[in-house]
Formats: structure tokens, C-alpha cells, sequence
């Protein structure tokens, strides 16, 4: 048995052949509209991972502040502080505690 290719005359590759200027026309503004929609999706990933960077290091250093102010007082030790400020610095490198 000999199997034939059959041709869909409604699929992308008959309607860039066979289509007008019109149909061709509207295949390419959407084709450029998904792409700006990639780029917009891909910029905001990394203006939100950039974001998000930039808060744990300011948590961070709100902490930091926080255990020298409670060391400074006498509410912990130091080797405490040390202690918790060296975790909090791991955590906020992403690696565990």
C-alpha cells in the first residue's frame, strides 16, 4: 500500500500560499505582536527577579541593623547576634540555614 500526502487546505502553510494581501497582512501583525508580547514577557521576568533582589538585601540590612541595635542594648549577646546575622546572610544568599 502506498500512502499519499494530503494537503489541509485550511492550514497555515495554504493560507500564506493561497491567501491575499489582506490575510498575509494580518498573519504578520500578529506574528509581530506575539513576539513584543514575548519581549514584554521576558523583560518583565527579569524586572521582577531584579526587584525582588533588591528587597531581601534591603530586608536584610534592616535585620543587620536590628540584631546591632539588640547587641548594642544588652538584649543578646554578642556571639548571638554574630550567630543570627550569619544566618540571616545565608538565607538571604538563597542557600539554607
Amino acid at each position: 500500500m502506498q500512502e499519499s500526502a494530503v494537503e489541509n487546505p485550511y492550514g497555515l502553510g495554504a493560507l500564506i500560499q493561497n491567501g491575499d494581501i489582506i490575510a498575509r497582512s494580518i498573519l504578520l501583525i500578529l506574528l509581530i505582536m506575539s513576539l513584543l508580547t514575548w519581549f514584554i514577557m521576558i523583560t518583565k521576568f527579569f524586572d521582577q527577579r531584579r526587584q525582588r533582589k533588591q528587597a531581601i538585601e534591603t530586608e536584610h540590612r534592616a535585620l543587620v541593623s536590628t540584631i546591632d541595635k539588640a547587641v548594642k542594648r544588652g538584649a543578646l549577646h554578642r556571639n548571638t547576634g554574630a550567630r543570627k546575622k550569619s544566618r540571616a546572610a545565608r538565607v538571604a544568599a538563597g542557600k539554607s540555614s
